[in-house]
Parts: structure tokens; C-alpha cells; sequence
């Protein structure tokens, strides 16, 4: 199954085109990479190279004007860089027919990305531009 452990970067444009490098494992015979958005809607990556088994370059997706919190997945063999893990249904009194363990859904911090309008470099280097040309007062 396909894990992803590290991104290059931890955020990408809303209109897509930005570079990232996933590191992990499986890679091998990828056949599908996308961003999932929190209401699960999903947007394929417009370009995605399998460099090894542990490596992928794509380039982001437009996101139609979603920002926020994305998570990316990687698809090979059929399976999702999605880990299931069982889990305490969280209130000790054992309810659910499994005795109090639920399977649940984690999806790792490490395939996190922040969709946004403006990259943060791009909107530090304006706030320096900005104050250069402003005149010295003395």
C-alpha cells in the first residue's frame, strides 16, 4: 500500500501549477494522485511523475477556488495512502457491537498541503519590496 511520510512543501496556489515532490513508499504503478479537500471532493493533480518507488513530482490541481486544509493520495494496485486504524469509540462503555473499538479513517499530517490564494514567500517578498521603496524619515 502506497504511505507517504513527506511533502516538499506544505502548500500550493488555489489556481494549481505549484511543483511538489512526495516522499514515501509504494509508488510503484500509481495510476491515479489527487488532493482531497475537508468535504472529500477530490481534484486530480494535473501532472504527476512516478521518479521511484519512493518519489513522486506532480503539479498541483486547480482547486476551483478551494482553500484551506487538502490532503493528497496516492492510488496504486488499487489501494489509497489512506491507513485504517482501530480506535476507542471514545465514551469507556463498550457500546458498538465490536466492544467499544471502531474502525476509523487516519489520514497522516505528513500528506497534509494548505491550498491558499498566495503563496507565503510571494506575500513576505511584497511586504519587503514595499518597504524599501517607502522613504527613510528622518
Amino acid at each position: 500500500m502506497p504511505e507517504i511520510t513527506k511533502l516538499s512543501t506544505d502548500e500550493a496556489l488555489v489556481s494549481g501549477g505549484t511543483e511538489v515532490i512526495v516522499t514515501g513508499s509504494g509508488f510503484l504503478g500509481a495510476d491515479r494522485v489527487f488532493f482531497e479537500d475537508q468535504n472529500s471532493k477530490q481534484y486530480d493533480v494535473q501532472k504527476y511523475t512516478v521518479d521511484s518507488d519512493s518519489r513522486i513530482t506532480l503539479i498541483s490541481p486547480d482547486t476551483m477556488g478551494a482553500i484551506g486544509t487538502f490532503h493528497i493520495f496516492v492510488v496504486a494496485g488499487g489501494r489509497e495512502s489512506t491507513v485504517y486504524r482501530a480506535g476507542l469509540d471514545g465514551d469507556g462503555m463498550h457500546s458498538t457491537p465490536t466492544f467499544g473499538v471502531a474502525q476509523t479513517m487516519v489520514r497522516g499530517r505528513a500528506a497534509e498541503i494548505h491550498v491558499t490564494r498566495r503563496l507565503l514567500a510571494d506575500v513576505l517578498w511584497d511586504d519587503f519590496i514595499r518597504t524599501q521603496e517607502e522613504p527613510v524619515q528622518l
